[in-house]
Formats: C-alpha cells, sequence, structure tokens
C-alpha cells in the first residue's frame, strides 16, 4: 500500500514542478534526439530538484536540457506531502509523461526508469523538431 501511495505521490510531484516550467499541453516521448547533459547545483544527496527549463521564443528552434534529481527516500517527498510517510526507501520511479509542454516540443529523457539509490540524476532533452529512431549497425 505505501508503495503505491509512494509512487502516486512521487507522480504528482514530478507533474506539479513540469506543471510550473512549461505551457498547458501533453505529448509524449520521441526516441533517437541526442542525448541531454545533466547540470545539477550543489544538492543534498537525498531531496526533490526540478532544474529551469531554458528560455524559448515562439516561432524559433528549441533545444534545452533540464536536469532533475529524485529522491532516494520518502522523506522529502513528506515534506511536501504530508500524508506520504517519511523514511521509507524508494527503490523505483518511472517518468511516464511529461505534462504542459508546448505544441511542437518533443521530449525524451537520459532514462525512463530510475534506481534513485544508485542513480538519483538526470534529464530530459526538449527539442523544437520531432526526434528520428536511429539504427546502428
Amino acid at each position: 500500500m505505501h508503495s503505491i501511495r509512494v509512487h502516486s505521490s512521487l507522480l504528482f510531484l514530478l507533474v506539479f514542478f513540469a506543471l510550473q516550467s512549461f505551457f498547458p499541453t501533453q505529448i509524449s516521448a520521441q526516441f533517437g534526439c541526442l542525448g541531454c547533459n545533466v547540470s545539477l547545483p550543489v544538492l543534498p544527496a537525498d531531496t526533490i530538484y526540478l532544474g529551469p527549463a531554458p528560455d524559448g521564443v515562439a516561432g524559433e528552434y528549441y533545444d534545452g536540457d533540464m536536469s532533475f534529481r529524485m529522491p532516494k527516500t520518502t522523506t522529502p517527498v513528506n515534506a511536501t506531502d504530508p500524508n506520504t510517510p517519511a523514511g521509507l526507501p524508494i527503490s523505483s520511479i518511472a517518468i511516464v509523461a511529461v505534462v504542459n509542454v508546448p505544441p511542437g516540443l518533443n521530449w525524451q529523457p537520459s532514462q525512463f526508469t530510475f534506481n534513485p539509490s544508485n542513480h538519483p540524476d538526470g534529464c530530459v532533452k526538449f527539442v523544437a523538431h520531432r526526434c528520428n529512431l536511429v539504427f546502428t549497425t
């Protein structure tokens, strides 16, 4: 039961932070974009952080990265959502959607599933063109 509540709370927080950064619309990820670069300030190991999106201008090409840190336990989640019990380890976080992305922007995360105890940091690349699936031989 705690696992479902934790995943729901974390998804809510990710969506909440995304709402603060983008305009209203929802889009699914596109594969084949060049990777994004993780760029984080000095942060506590167990925290929730979503970096700012680089500024853009309507009608102009856009290519920007947004970095984030996932929490390792429910303690930082509890600071924003007191209904989530503090101190529980988080074993997996999955990115299932990014909301409020302006029309015409596509996105691709550094990875879709995170094990925050081993690798809590990631990023999302936003581009103003369709990312193509790239095959190498």
